[in-house]
Formats: C-alpha cells, structure tokens, sequence
C-alpha cells in the first residue's frame, strides 16, 4: 500500500475488529532482508501482515512478494478518489479468504 499509512492503519483496526492478529509494518522501516526475515516469522505465527510501502522498488517487491506469495494482495493501484470505508470493506473480505476452515471439535460444544 504505498503512500497509505492512514488508510492501513484504519484496515488494520477493521481486520483486528473482525478476528485477525494483524501487524502493521512500513517497508522503510528495514534494511534488506530484514523485512523478509520479519514478514516470515510473522506470517509463520498465523499473523496478517499490511506493508506501506513509500518507494516500489524492484527489490523491496520482491521482498514483499516472497513472504507469501499466494495470499498477496496488492492494493497500490488503489484510486485516491475512491472511499477508503469501500477499500478497507474490499481488504477485509479478502482476508477472509486466507481463513483456515477449523477441522477440529469444540470441546465445550455439545453434540
């Protein structure tokens, strides 16, 4: 999310708010490869990661990429003139995909 450091920490609330461990980290804030390093041990503790990136960079989006690249979701296009309310919604609902179906009984729950 280059740029949109007001916009992700309003996505990070709605996504804490709906359930998910979340984690807020701005690309600048790491030299090479400690964002990889961090992004895998977050995403590897079940953690939902929103990076705000300020240049978009070959290597910093190849950093960002290999954390896991099959639940990447890149919202850099995102129109300014568009309701962030709509694009927080649109990140919510994506995240929702990346749930894991629980294959497991509730032990409290009666059957």
């Amino acid at each position: 999310m280059p740029g949109q450091e007001a916009l992700a920490r309003v996505a990070e609330r709605a996504l804490f708010d709906a359930g998910f461990e979340t984690a807020l980290l701005r690309a600048s804030g790491f030299h090479s490869p400690s964002l990889t390093v961090i992004g895998h041990t977050l995403w590897s503790l079940g953690i939902l990661i929103l990076v705000v990136v300020d240049d978009d960079s070959p290597e910093t989006r190849s950093e960002i990429e290999s954390l896991a690249p099959e639940s990447l979701f890149d919202y850099s296009a995102f129109n300014n003139g568009s309701e962030s309310d709509d694009l927080v919604g649109e990140i919510v609902r994506r995240a929702e995909t990346l749930r894991f179906e629980s294959t497991t009984q509730d032990p409290e729950k009666e059957y």
